[in-house]
């Protein structure tokens, strides 16, 4: 455990930024016991803030519930914390800071509950490995000109120029040829923006490529994409935007979807947030849409269900929303958006399913901890190679 000393005062043991107290707390592992007893035994002052923020995650009894969700394990911290408030006046909770650095370990509370419960079913230790990959460049190619960019560049285009504006705020400007194809590639663990030049708006996420003109001509709006976007297409009656994927071709008048069409996976799927569109499918299969549907391929076959959008789009603000979602697609998404390959013959996990939220923080090992706990794992890290153990 990181050996770093900390100063804590009142409630910062359960705000703490790294959130080493909570998950002590929800973990107790050896390791962590030793930690915190030493840590005490050397600030002998803080034992009373110490012994109530200890009562305050244990009164929750964890051990004896099973919360169907964060929000729910959430919303009661919070309410005995703010008992605690009212007695001494000195617990404060209501801060930004503290949920975002409480958001993740409150997941995984709720999941290492749920595979707790699982272990016992399954006594086979088994281990699954990841590699993070090396770091890639955005690339935007232009006509005869290739662009590195940072991740998080927001690219606008208008009157035949490409304006790219990075997370500094520094803007920079290409000239393109109206009529020629633009490309934007999009590696993993990377995400961008783009607003096309008819207004429409594309959020880029891991692993896509994305094709686009300088300017749209005739009567049709025509773009690419190989991977996942989610875009808030400019209305226009009379000129269809249509979207074309390696295996099906969405098509639209003014509307906001997710599509996730990634040419080297089974399944492709069209979630529509509002307006209407239709999908077509390479071998001439169709559905119309209405908001808060599906449309899905796999195998050829072409279905349609109802979903709550969240769950799809949720990936532009920051946060992975999962609800009985197998353990198998929870490791693929956070593969492409933190760039990490995990071994896809682990089957440690299979027939798990997961229920949460994960905040998905800039640091991987905030996050590849979280992972561990929503496996149910021991999470150790040497280099680029990240392992998780399952425990006994």
């Amino acid at each position: 455990m990181d050996k770093r000393q900390h100063t804590f005062s009142h409630s910062a043991f359960l705000n703490s930024k790294d959130r080493s107290f909570i998950l002590w707390r929800l973990t107790r592992t050896p390791e962590q016991d030793e930690y915190w007893q030493n840590y005490i035994r050397s600030h002998p002052e803080e034992q009373q803030e110490f012994d109530e923020a200890i009562a305050a995650c244990d009164q929750i009894r964890i051990n004896e519930r099973t919360f169907a969700d964060t929000d729910v394990l959430y919303r009661s911290i919070c309410e005995h914390l703010a008992a605690a408030d009212r007695r001494r006046r000195r617990l404060r909770i209501y801060r930004a800071a503290g949920v975002a650095a409480c958001l993740v370990v409150l997941l995984s509370a709720t999941l290492y509950l749920y595979f707790a419960h699982d272990r016992s079913l399954n006594p086979v230790r088994e281990e699954i490995v990841g590699q993070i990959q090396p770091d890639e460049d955005i690339l935007l190619i232009a006509g005869n000109k290739t662009v590195q960019l940072q991740e998080n560049t927001q690219l606008q285009l208008s009157n035949g120029h490409i304006t790219c504006t990075d997370s500094a705020r520094k803007a920079s400007k290409m000239v393109i040829a109206g009529g020629k194809t633009n490309r934007i590639v999009v590696p993993y663990g990377k995400r961008t923006f783009v607003t096309l030049a008819d207004g429409s708006r594309v959020w880029i996420n891991s692993g896509t490529e994305m094709e686009f003109p300088g300017t749209f001509a005739g009567g049709e709006r025509h773009i690419r994409v190989d991977g996942e976007i989610y875009i808030d297409v400019a209305r226009s009656a009379r000129h269809p935007f249509i979207v074309h994927t390696p295996k099906l071709d969405v098509t639209v008048h003014g509307t906001c979807f997710n599509l996730s069409a990634y040419a080297g996976e089974g399944n492709s799927s069209v979630v529509l947030v509002r307006g209407k569109v239709s999908v077509r499918a390479a071998n001439g299969s169709s559905v119309e849409m209405k908001p808060n549907e599906m449309a899905s391929l796999n195998g050829g076959r072409l279905a349609k269900q109802h979903v709550d959008p969240e769950l799809y789009t949720s990936w532009v603000n920051g946060i992975f929303i999962f609800d009985n979602t197998p353990i198998a697609q929870v490791l693929n998404r956070v593969s492409k958006y933190y760039n990490v390959s995990f071994d896809a013959r682990a089957a440690a996990l299979s027939g798990k399913h997961v229920t949460g939220k994960l905040l998905l923080s800039g640091n991987i090992d905030d996050v590849l901890t979280s992972i561990s706990l929503l496996t149910s794992t021991h999470y150790t890290r040497s280099g680029n190679t990240v392992r998780l153990t399952d425990k006994q």
